[in-house]
């Protein structure tokens, strides 16, 4: 009787771009599933620009930087496409030295780049679809994460049970011991290190400031304005392109009741999440908000645009609103000024991210979906 051999482990490369230069979605969600992913999988960090991760190796596919000097006379999607091209030769280096199973990422002019250069490297590639891209333009490659099960019946419904066989559905994670509800003495100290009145009601918003990613935080501003006299609004995030002008409708809007606090940790965050009444966001669509996520674990309640995948993300901690319609979103904030209404929406919102987006039934999910990958022949 012949023993069967055992499989070697599943090498996966996890690439980024903007990884080690900036802090957003996909690059968050690249060193979550790094600090997450098990044991038995041999992962590997692949960022463009220089970091170090406790406990996975780091090979840098050196790129250049999207924010840059040099760049910036250009728009922001041409910059982000040059970041992603820079880090192709490198890529293709490292890859004959760790002869990954599956190169995994979130950049789409870089998953894209590398599919017109399979014969280079004859590595599955497998992509993250965190920007909502069409199931269309994103079917050539081996394997498409989508991170809800409403992306996954659009991808049938377009393309066909055959044809969508390789899309799989599983929602990010987001990390349940860090992001927590603060107690009563932390969420004291955390709104005199903001210098937040008292009893303020505190609205929390996280992204970049401008045009570009369409976060539409004017609107979240004049809602909070017409929410009550008192309301504060927190931002955390960096500027893109647009900022300017946003940062001074949101000033006149707000005067003193904004608090620009910039690019943070997610150390930092989780306390200024303690200070936060409540979380909000003005899009009018998302592909899958880690921010959110975050928000959830630490039994903030949501209030958010009746988007179908914002309403799945959120659940029974959100409330749904028409960010389209002035003055929406401000009768959410006031009904949220009441505490029972908060609590019990507190707690929904922490149940729900235990039950959901917990990282490790999340990563043995996708874990389960990349070796089924990586046990068929790479697409041509």
């Amino acid at each position: 009787m012949t023993t069967p051999q055992p499989q070697p482990p599943l090498r996966v490369a996890l690439l980024s771009s903007g990884l080690g230069y900036t802090v957003r979605g996909i690059e968050s969600w690249m060193t979550d599933l790094a600090d997450h992913l098990p044991p038995d999988v041999e992962a590997e960090l692949w960022p463009g620009g220089r970091m170090q991760h406790p406990r996975r190796h780091v090979r840098r596919c050196t790129s250049l930087d999207r924010n840059s000097r040099f760049l910036s006379m250009l728009s922001w999607s041409r910059r982000y496409y040059l970041e992603q091209l820079s880090q192709i030769p490198s890529i293709l280096w490292n890859v004959r030295t760790f002869q990954p199973h599956i190169l995994y990422s979130g950049d789409p002019g870089l998953c894209h780049l590398l599919h017109k250069l399979r014969r280079w490297h004859r590595t599955r590639i497998v992509f993250m679809n965190g920007m909502r891209l069409t199931p269309r333009w994103i079917q050539c490659f081996d394997g498409i994460h989508l991170l809800a099960q409403g992306y996954l019946e659009e991808a049938k419904s377009l393309l066909g049970t055959d044809k969508s066989a390789h899309f799989f559905s599983v929602p990010h994670f987001t990390n349940v011991s860090l992001f927590r509800p603060s107690t009563s003495e932390e969420r004291v100290a955390a709104r005199t290190r903001l210098h937040l009145p008292a009893n303020a009601l505190t609205i929390l918003t996280v992204g970049p400031v401008g045009t570009a990613s369409q976060k539409r935080l004017d609107h979240l501003a004049r809602e909070v304005a017409l929410s009550n006299d008192t309301a504060v609004l927190l931002h955390v995030g960096s500027d893109e392109d647009g900022a300017s002008g946003v940062r001074f409708a949101v000033n006149n809007t707000l005067g003193d009741r904004i608090r620009w606090l910039g690019r943070v940790t997610r150390s930092t965050l989780r306390d200024i999440m303690s200070a936060a009444d409540l979380y909000s966001l003005g899009s009018l669509e998302e592909p899958f908000s880690i921010a959110i996520l975050e928000a959830l674990a630490s039994g903030l309640p949501v209030v958010h645009h009746n988007d179908p995948v914002m309403t799945w993300q959120c659940g029974n901690g959100g409330i749904p609103v028409s960010m389209s319609d002035i003055g929406a979103a401000a009768i959410a904030f006031r009904q949220l000024a009441n505490n029972q209404r908060r609590d019990d929406l507190s707690r929904a919102a922490r149940q729900l991210a235990l039950d959901r987006y917990s990282p490790e039934p999340v990563c043995s999910a996708l874990v389960a979906h990349l070796q089924r990958i990586a046990a068929n022949p790479p697409k041509t």
